[in-house]
């Protein structure tokens, strides 16, 4: 259909690490190196350039308010807003522990969440207006790097975690406490269900 960059051959600084489009399609975010660009695919061209990450984007994702969230490989985590260009304030784990931010995911139904994933097996879930976190789990077993994130379409209380070693963990989004070794509800490893 197309390619990007349309006409700006210095967009990217290093190869293209993730992608991810706008709620709407309308446009298509990409990360290179510690930059990130902002595609308009109606217009084809480059709408705006973000860059105040220390480190390597390593993930990104879109939320249902337009907003771009990005987390970095020192383990911070930003939300972009579109119109203005204006970011937040880095979104850092209390322990000071640096882990790489592997994957993010939005809630897109229900009071807004983000959950975040980290290389050490840390998983936190924050209110997306207050930033605040609201859950906090870890995988202690085995590969503990988190691999993807997905919130439970019908309902946003229930999340699910993949880890580097093939297992799928369910959690409870919601639990006003924090449980570093929280039990999950259950997993699902190398296609056999235990909950």
């Amino acid at each position: 259909m197309t390619s990007i960059p349309f006409d700006e051959e210095d967009a990217f600084n290093g190869p293209v690490r993730c992608l991810a489009f706008s709620g709407n399609s309308r446009y298509l975010v990409s990360s290179a190196g510690s930059t990130i660009n902002l595609w308009d695919l109606k217009r084809r061209q480059l709408k705006a350039t973000f860059g105040s990450h220390r480190a390597e984007v390593t993930c990104l994702s879109t939320s249902s308010e337009g907003d771009v969230v990005s987390g970095d490989a020192s383990g911070a985590v930003r939300i972009w807003d579109i119109k203005s260009g204006s970011s937040s304030s880095e979104i850092v784990r209390d322990e000071r522990l640096e882990a790489c931010v592997e994957c993010i995911v939005v809630s897109s139904t229900g009071p807004p969440r983000i959950a975040i994933g980290y290389s050490d097996g840390f998983v936190d879930v924050r209110n997306y207006l207050t930033l605040q976190s609201m859950r906090r789990t870890f995988n202690t077993e085995r590969e503990r790097r988190v691999t993807d994130l997905s919130f439970r379409t019908n309902n946003h209380s229930f999340l699910k975690t993949s880890v580097a070693d093939g297992r799928a963990n369910l959690f409870v989004s919601s639990s006003p406490t924090f449980h570093p070794t929280a039990p999950r509800l259950g997993h699902i490893n190398q296609g056999k269900a235990n909950y």
